[in-house]
């Protein structure tokens, strides 16, 4: 299960404190020690989508978060297997029962540095070949990160290593998704596919958190 999000900006402060009061502790405090209201606001956005995509998924318990040595969290001892995402305006959360990676990201402006960095000789040709090559760059970006947040090495990992210029829905023994709206990209990757994608609005988030907190 692949939700997504991308009215965030539209988040009032009722609706963004009332995110706050369904977290748990850990998770409220992560959000508050952001220094920017808009990064606070994503954190806390982010971790409400995930308890949403739970409870779509038959799960409203309480889970622990832990994280790996590279950084990925993950539920301990829990089958679930969950990752979020979150850009300028937009959070993302991916549930599947095995392990997932997410990416979400504003078009890139200026990638001419980065590319030059983590895209094969192939995929700087698609890329700067490309209608809109600021947008082939970061559909190319996600997906080599979605990549390795599935794999649990994170960006630390040689991005390098997967090459897209060809096929950007397997690479490997990964599946994988990119959807487009407006200028923003979201990949996902799994060893299977995800089949339900859902786009969530910060109105049904809202009505999900006050429902939630009235059964406390």
């Amino acid at each position: 299960m692949l939700l997504y999000c991308t009215d965030i900006d539209n988040v009032t402060e009722e609706q963004y404190l009332t995110f706050l009061n369904t977290l748990n502790d850990s998770r409220r405090k992560k959000a508050e020690r952001y220094k920017k209201y808009s990064d606070r606001v994503l954190s806390a956005s982010s971790y409400v989508l995930l308890m949403y995509a739970l409870h779509l998924n038959g799960d409203d318990g309480e889970h622990t978060i832990l994280c790996n040595e590279h950084g990925k969290p993950f539920f301990e001892n829990s089958n679930i297997h969950f990752n979020i995402s979150h850009t300028e305006g937009a959070v993302a959360c991916a549930v599947q029962n095995m392990p997932v990676g997410v990416d979400i990201q504003k078009k890139a402006e200026k990638f001419e540095a980065v590319m030059r960095r983590v895209c094969t000789e192939e995929e700087k040709k698609s890329v700067m070949s490309a209608d809109d090559p600021q947008m082939e760059f970061t559909t190319l970006w996600t997906l080599k990160e979605s990549i390795l947040k599935c794999i649990g090495t994170g960006i630390a990992g040689q991005m390098k290593n997967y090459d897209f210029s060809e096929n950007k829905t397997e690479n490997g023994k990964f599946k994988l998704v990119s959807l487009y709206d407006d200028d923003i990209v979201l990949s996902a990757c799994s060893t299977e596919p995800i089949v339900k994608v859902e786009k969530i609005t910060v109105l049904e988030l809202f009505e999900y958190c006050k429902s939630n907190m009235m059964k406390k």
